[in-house]
């Protein structure tokens, strides 16, 4: 079924959302709470709503997977088009604009992010400013980036992704762009790949900090092996630049891994030694 060409959002009425007269479709929230909404207006908004309503016959939606008070912003909103989108609710709204495929409300969160963005960076200063950056403002600047991630992976949108790249890759001076990334990579072994990506993206010529990560993780890893992450990040950062760029610490991380085989060789080789004195 078409529906009519509306610009949206529009003000339907707050007061006809959760209207016995002509809310024809049961919507039920946390704690089996429910609510009724109307199919047209909810058509009109998405047309995964209006799959399911016109073309499934589904009488019912389930938002059980939200935050109750999140939920019933985002049916008022459909409704009057007003959404008071911010940092502690972000995820949630972007995630029923993604699901949904609400177009206007999908722009909404890309706003509210870009001025996220905006004010985490001037709390870094001017570039040629070197200033101490807090742990508070690397903790917003680390919510950035795992939002941006979690766009990009989970709702298959790279928009935020490729725009957080960008801004901090030129924006951020390499001093504090270094101090965030060793923040940010803390805890190496149990990073996801998505976030060392991210890392190589925004470091850009300032590979030090890659090689000297790199080092170290080598270093609490003796006799281990590389592990998942350290491998990952030698075949996905710049070698032919980070050779160029820091030629000693580039032959630091690459003497630490013959090291690193020579030890496994000599461990394999003594368990080996072992195995057969006991058969």
């Amino acid at each position: 079924m078409e529906v009519s060409k509306v610009s949206l959002p529009a003000d339907f009425g707050i007061e006809n959302l959760d209207c016995p007269v002509h809310g024809n479709i049961e919507i039920t929230l946390r704690g089996e709470e429910k609510m009724r909404a109307n199919s047209m207006i909810l058509s009109l908004h998405s047309s995964v709503f209006q799959n399911m309503f016109f073309n499934h016959g589904r009488t019912a939606v389930d938002l059980v997977d939200f935050d109750t008070d999140i939920a019933r912003q985002f049916l008022g909103g459909l409704y009057n088009g007003k959404v008071d989108i911010e940092q502690k609710n972000f995820r949630e709204f972007h995630k029923l604009a993604s699901i949904f495929k609400i177009g206007w409300l999908k722009i909404r969160c890309q706003l509210a992010f870009f001025k996220i963005i905006k004010a985490n960076l001037a709390k870094y200063g001017d570039g040629a400013e070197e200033k101490e950056i807090s742990d508070e403002i690397m903790k917003e600047t680390k919510w950035i980036l795992d939002e941006a991630i979690y766009g990009k992976v989970v709702l298959k949108d790279p928009k935020l992704f490729d725009v957080s790249v960008q801004v901090f890759s030129i924006r951020v001076g390499d001093g504090r762009k270094s101090r965030f990334i060793r923040y940010y990579l803390s805890g190496f072994s149990r990073l996801l790949t998505e976030q060392l990506d991210i890392c190589i993206k925004i470091s850009g010529e300032n590979v030090k900090v890659l090689l000297e990560i790199l080092k170290d993780s080598m270093m609490n890893r003796t006799g281990m092996g590389l592990g998942k992450n350290t491998t990952y990040l030698l075949e996905h950062i710049d070698l032919v630049k980070c050779r160029e760029l820091e030629p000693d610490l580039y032959k630091d991380v690459f003497n630490s891994i013959v090291q690193m085989k020579n030890s496994l060789v000599s461990k394999t080789t003594e368990l080996k030694k072992q195995v057969d004195g006991a058969v």
